[in-house]
């Protein structure tokens, strides 16, 4: 076994807030994994609350639920409920990064076919 999976694991974070649905928070979570250099992302929508599911070093979930954790008390209208290791597979970031792309386009869409 390799040390890059002794000190990989995964995690299951549990959202909740006004605006943790909205394509920007998902961006924002995007964005904090890839600067924590994270493996995998996901996130997936409930109502007012997402469940985020993500791989990568010890260190860097540390951090970067941290960071998830600090942005909240700074107007991000969001709280973790929850932090728990989850087994099944994570969504690389290249792929949640196609994933959300689709959702701004469709975004767009919707919108220029109201106006």
């Amino acid at each position: 076994m390799g040390f890059d999976k002794i000190f990989c694991m995964k995690k299951k974070i549990v959202l909740e807030g006004e605006k943790v649905n909205e394509i920007l928070y998902k961006t924002f979570l995007l964005e904090k994994a890839e600067s924590f250099n994270l493996k995998g992302l996901y996130v997936k929508d409930e109502d007012k609350k997402v469940e985020v599911f993500i791989e990568g070093e010890v260190l860097d979930i540390g951090r970067f639920t941290s960071e998830v954790e600090e942005a909240s008390k700074y107007g991000a209208s969001a709280r973790i409920v929850k932090v728990e290791d989850y087994y099944g597979n994570v969504m690389k970031l290249e792929s949640f990064y196609r994933i959300l792309v689709l959702q701004y386009l469709a975004k767009i869409y919707d919108t220029v076919k109201r106006g």
